[in-house]
């Protein structure tokens, strides 16, 4: 009796939270099919100043879509490149977690073009973070910038825009790089738990987020969850010193980002268990539901990437059954490399060094890095 009355109310404490946080936040997310369409009125702006961000080789710029939202953007490298690839960061981070890639990229030929997400900044924080919002986003920026079709390297968050923009839009997507989001967990997260029971411990922050006006209270006046996330995430990195987990702190300080970043899971996560009853209803046969594209399979070439040490999610979930993920003639393949979360970041020779190589070694890419090089 007494171990079914705690039972009972873990999940009766469980479920007043839920509740508490649905009625308390709009948790019904603004769902759309990704599509250029949707773009609207496109404008791209130059900054009113220089960029202090790699100038000489980057510019900042604003990219105005969708109902009067301005995104900053980094645009690095030659505009006439002709390859391009869009890097998209996550949680905690931002557009500057990228620093370490550029000059690679640019040297293989490659304009870089390295959005803020939307919420990161006060001019993109319209309430509705659903992961198509997201990979609309990135749709309509690369339309603004007249890129038809690139490559998109993608970390946490940017991992899973990544995914979804490589299901519901692969004409515009040549190939992946998925940085530290397993897609089995993404697609299959209830059966991902029940193998890996400890995922859910590492998992902790996403429960504590649906707390109502504590989690973005925390981000935003606290120093120590952002660092604790960071630290615990990549704990083989040093990062004493570091400026950019600075970089970090100061922007979750900026007006509405720590609250945007933390609905990024109280929406999405909602969605996540939607799907998840509604998978049950079709008896686990495979279908496409808008409210999480994630549903689909990839239809590009990917690579995974995980990092040995990572704090975050666990890099055995790499291994698990990947079947009914990827479209059936589709190459994807997983790499592990000495790091955490941040794996990027912490070892930038030898990520860069790796993509680089599953993004040129794909015949209608080498052709363009040849033609380029004839070019220069």
């Amino acid at each position: 009796f007494f171990f079914s009355a705690c039972w009972f109310m873990r999940w009766f404490l469980i479920s007043f939270v839920v509740v508490l946080a649905v009625i308390t936040y709009n948790r019904i997310p603004e769902v759309v099919d990704p599509d250029v369409r949707l773009c609207k009125t496109l404008g791209v702006f130059a900054p009113q100043k220089p960029s202090d961000f790699m100038p000489g080789v980057c510019r900042e710029i604003r990219v105005s879509h969708q109902d009067h939202m301005m995104s900053t953007v980094y645009d690095c490298g030659s505009e006439d490149a002709g390859m391009a690839v869009v890097l998209l960061h996550g949680f905690p981070d931002n557009a500057k977690t990228w620093r370490r890639q550029i000059d690679e990229f640019v040297s293989h030929g490659y304009r870089v073009v390295i959005p803020t997400l939307r919420g990161y900044e006060t001019s993109t924080q319209t309430g509705s973070y659903h992961i198509t919002s997201l990979a609309t986003d990135v749709l309509c920026i690369a339309e603004a910038l007249d890129i038809p079709q690139y490559d998109v390297v993608g970390h946490d968050w940017g991992a899973i825009v990544g995914h979804t923009l490589a299901i519901t839009n692969p004409s515009k997507i040549r190939a992946l790089v998925s940085v530290a989001v397993p897609p089995q967990m993404v697609k299959h997260g209830a059966k991902i738990i029940s193998q890996f029971p400890s995922q859910l411990l590492h998992s902790w922050y996403m429960l504590y987020f649906q707390i109502p006006f504590l989690p973005e209270m925390t981000l935003q006046h606290s120093e120590f969850l952002l660092r604790y996330l960071i630290t615990s995430w990549s704990p083989t990195h040093n990062w004493q010193g570091d400026k950019h987990v600075q970089e970090i702190i100061d922007t979750f300080k900026k007006p509405g980002v720590a609250t945007a970043a933390v609905n990024y899971y109280r929406q999405n996560c909602l969605a996540f268990v939607v799907d998840a009853i509604s998978n049950l209803l079709y008896g686990g046969k495979e279908y496409l539901d808008i409210s999480h594209p994630i549903r689909g399979k990839i239809a590009v070439d990917t690579l995974l990437v995980t990092g040995r040490a990572d704090g975050c999610i666990l890099t055995d979930i790499y291994d698990a059954d990947s079947t009914n993920i990827f479209q059936r003639d589709v190459d994807h393949r997983v790499i592990r490399l000495s790091g955490g979360h941040y794996v990027h970041y912490e070892q930038p020779q030898d990520f860069n060094a790796q993509v680089v190589r599953f993004l040129t070694r794909r015949p209608e890419t080498i052709k363009k890095t040849e033609d380029h090089a004839l070019v220069v």
